[in-house]
């Protein structure tokens, strides 16, 4: 099963193409209120600047805070002027900085529509068998970030979400997290299990809070010029398509599954693919 996805799309143009969504999926994210980690560089920039565009509201978070200047900088060059960002420098390995960003969003009486995981951590750099070459800290920094992070922060986050009644939430994955190649070991298993995190999170909360239409999805973005692959020449605005299809889904969509930024939708360990288009 394959939706159709615009791909190779020049954000400049957003006005004219609204990264292939239609006008009532566009105007739907008016309002609402998203948070994306990894927000400052790479698909979380992407996705904050497209966000924004829909005239959503947008908490960025990442955890170097002069990152925050390069959104505003990609916002000005897409000629978005008038918007509603916040930007916060989080630690993804740390209880308490997820604490205080969400005590802090607490005190504002926000309503969070949905989070975006797109931070993450590469194996180790310049080794070809980081099984062997990293050491305790970095496997460890490489799991927090990329798992357990993501974990703690639906978490702790859940009670602004469970107020939408709609909550969406979008995991980020990887090739790597059905691979086993040489060279990206601790990478692979991060990502494999950050596959099994979004399939049991989407089953737990769902059995948990049965009132509420939530959506929980894993989304893989392919390759494109990242912080982690900075030598590409494909666009991180390619993932923006599906994603927003996924956080725009009308009650009854897909939960607990599994896509690829080019359409494809996928299956994982007993999971089926997801048998309906994202229309």
């Amino acid at each position: 099963m394959r939706t159709p996805i615009s791909k190779d799309l020049e954000a400049s143009d957003w006005r004219l193409h609204r990264f292939g969504l239609s006008h009532q999926r566009w105007a739907s994210l008016r309002g609402r209120t998203y948070l994306v980690t990894g927000a400052g560089t790479g698909y979380g920039r992407a996705l904050t600047c497209a966000l924004i565009a829909a005239g959503a509201d947008v908490i960025a978070c990442s955890r170097r805070q002069e990152m925050g200047a390069a959104v505003q900088e990609e916002l000005g060059k897409l000629s978005i002027e008038d918007y509603s960002l916040q930007y916060h420098q989080l630690d993804l390995t740390s209880e308490q900085s997820i604490h205080e960003l969400c005590a802090h969003l607490m005190r504002e009486g926000l309503m969070l529509h949905g989070v975006l995981h797109s931070a993450a951590l590469p194996s180790k750099k310049g080794s070809g068998a980081p099984l062997f070459d990293s050491t305790w800290q970095e496997w460890r920094a490489t799991m927090e970030t990329n798992v357990m992070g993501a974990w703690y922060l639906t978490k702790t986050m859940w009670p602004l979400l469970a107020r939408s009644e709609q909550p969406r939430v979008v995991l980020f994955s990887s090739e790597a997290g059905w691979s086993g190649n040489a060279g990206q070991g601790v990478y692979n298993v991060s990502k494999a299990a950050v596959n099994g995190l979004g399939h049991s999170l989407a089953h737990e909360f769902a059995a948990r809070n049965p009132g509420l239409d939530i959506q929980i999805n894993t989304l893989v973005p392919g390759e494109a010029r990242t912080e982690m692959n900075y030598l590409s020449n494909k666009s991180p605005y390619n993932i923006v398509n599906m994603a927003l299809l996924l956080l725009t889904n009308d009650i009854g969509g897909p939960n607990g599954y599994f896509f690829h930024m080019d359409g494809r939708h996928l299956g994982f360990g007993f999971t089926q693919p997801y048998e309906r288009e994202l229309q």
